[in-house]
């Protein structure tokens, strides 16, 4: 009798390492399984350049899931005896319940991903730029110009000057020292480089290490350039600084109805503000400004403005992007908004595309045909983005999302 109980002790310790190898095989083997078919669409879904559509996961992972569940009923039957108590021990019954529960968890986890992907995207295709390429800038840089193959990034830590070339090149670090950088523009064709800070506007040598000149004391919030001037933002002021006259006592301009939160030039000449309400556009007049028109916008967290030909987008903060026909300066039309994210930081119109810089979001491109917007998708690996930009070949993006800042740049023919 002791014998037999022995015996039948050894049997169920027999058993118990066999089922407890026969668990840890199976969660091994599914485990892998599991991981490598999920990563998989996630895989090839960055190796696309542009998608073009995309397979729910909920009709894809169930597969997954069942192959997975085969593979385990496999490893349990190959793990040890063919036969063991249970109410489904047998082949058959391990089969099915395999099956039909990794299909099962399949559905669950790509419904879950389904979700997911509406949240990040809402509906958007996801985008990736081809041959793009990045720079580490330091600081915080929070606002970009472009042109003549040169890039500036300007905010605290001073401003950066980026040659565009077969790849981007930090080329020097003016006014590293200088508080509260706003904004700033180079002149390449005269080595002439303006900015604005918390103490003013001032114009620096644009590659060498002499000094700068303060030619306007605060407050100085954002420039562009007008034939031989400087076009400066001064609270409600819209004011002009000759580029090759240190005058630093006579700031002739136009005072507006409120304070102007950004400015643009376009390539007619005529100067955009715009206000928390209203866009207007001025001429030159002399050496001041006159009001050519005013427009309505809806009241937002302006942030930047773009004029390209007979286009104008204004980036409106948590209200979107408003876009208005300019093709006439005295009567510029509205024509559409577009409130598609959660905030837009800055906006740029490059060829037919339209890229919002839509922070968290990464970058939204957009096209207008009459009054009808489409949404061609978003670029969300792109980060953080503050800022965008372009030239004439390229389109560049500043990613604030990690401890450093990176001065991102791709084709916008993509």
């Amino acid at each position: 009798m002791t014998a037999c109980s022995g015996q039948l002790a050894a049997g169920r310790g027999t058993r118990s390492l066999v089922l407890g190898r026969r668990a840890a095989i199976l969660g091994a083997s599914a485990g892998a399984l599991a991981v490598s078919a999920l990563q998989l669409p996630a895989q090839q879904a960055t190796e696309r350049v542009m998608e073009t559509g995309r397979t729910p996961r909920r009709y894809v992972l169930p597969w997954v899931g069942a192959a997975i569940g085969a593979a385990a009923s496999l490893v349990y039957f190959w793990s040890g005896p063919r036969s063991l108590p249970g109410t489904c021990s047998q082949a058959a019954c391990v089969a099915v319940a395999s099956l039909g529960g990794g299909a099962f968890v399949g559905w669950l986890v790509g419904k879950e991903k389904d979700e997911l992907h509406e949240l990040r995207y809402r509906g958007a295709q996801p985008l990736r730029a081809a041959n793009a390429m990045e720079l580490v800038l330091s600081g915080e840089p929070s606002q970009l110009t472009a042109g003549q193959g040169l890039v500036v990034a300007s905010g605290t830590g001073g401003v950066h000057i980026v040659v565009s070339g077969e790849r981007l090149q930090l080329q020097d670090t003016r006014a590293p020292a200088l508080r509260g950088v706003t904004d700033a523009v180079a002149v390449e064709s005269e080595q002439v480089l303006g900015l604005t800070a918390s103490g003013g506007f001032y114009r620096f040598p644009l590659r060498d290490t002499g000094t700068g000149t303060a030619m306007r004391g605060p407050p100085a919030t954002a420039v562009a350039v007008l034939g031989a001037d400087f076009v400066v933002v001064s609270g409600s002021r819209v004011e002009r600084i000759a580029r090759s006259v240190a005058d630093t006592a006579r700031w002739p301009g136009i005072t507006l109805d409120d304070s102007v939160r950004a400015i643009d030039v376009d390539e007619r000449g005529n100067v955009w503000a715009v206000t928390a309400t209203q866009m207007f556009a001025l001429r030159a007049d002399a050496d001041s400004f006159s009001v050519v028109s005013r427009t309505a916008i809806p009241r937002g967290s302006t942030t930047k403005l773009d004029v390209v030909g007979n286009l104008a987008a204004i980036a409106l903060g948590d209200s979107g992007v408003r876009f208005i026909a300019v093709d006439d300066p005295g009567a510029p039309r509205d024509i559409t908004d577009w409130r598609e994210t959660r905030y837009v930081h800055d906006v740029a119109i490059a060829g037919d595309r339209i890229f919002v810089a839509a922070a968290i979001d990464g970058v939204v491109v957009l096209s207008l045909n009459g009054t009808a917007l489409k949404h061609h998708g978003l670029m969300r690996e792109l980060g953080l983005v503050v800022a965008i930009e372009a030239d004439d070949k390229y389109i560049y993006a500043l990613d604030r999302s990690g401890a450093a800042a990176y001065l991102r740049r791709f084709p916008f023919d993509f």
